[in-house]
């Protein structure tokens, strides 16, 4: 019987995206994954990514990682200029706030999601 609970739990943990992420929900995913590059947790950013933007988080480092999460940067959905496009593919933006480094304020940060094996995984992102 403890065997099926077991079995029950995860199976619920794998369908509502066990790391607390909405995977059916590209705006979920895109903040979830913005929140975790900018306080430097690149591990859990790239749990969300496919290959492209996976390549590009393996590219960076510890340093540049402590450099992100000392510019203690906070990003706000921007409704207005994302698109979803036939629930295949999401270009989605945040405004972008810094309280250390002003010069951040007026960026965008972009983020590319892609419907994929029945998820939203992040494509491709970058600051604009």
């Amino acid at each position: 019987m403890k065997k099926l609970i077991y079995i029950f739990v995860a199976a619920m943990m794998a369908a509502c995206g066990a790391g607390g992420v909405n995977s059916n929900d590209p705006v979920a995913v895109a903040q979830k994954f913005a929140d975790a590059y900018y306080s430097g947790d690149f591990d859990k950013a790239r749990e969300m990514c496919g290959n492209n933007a996976q390549y590009h988080i393996d590219q960076t480092n510890e340093e540049y990682a402590d450099m992100i999460k000392g510019l203690n940067i906070k990003t706000t959905y921007n409704a207005e200029e994302s698109q979803i496009h036939d629930g295949q593919l999401a270009l989605l933006f945040f405004d972008v706030t810094s309280k250390v480094d002003e010069r951040l304020n007026n960026s965008r940060f972009e983020v590319t999601l892609v419907f994929d094996d029945d998820r939203w995984i992040v494509d491709n992102f970058g600051l604009k």
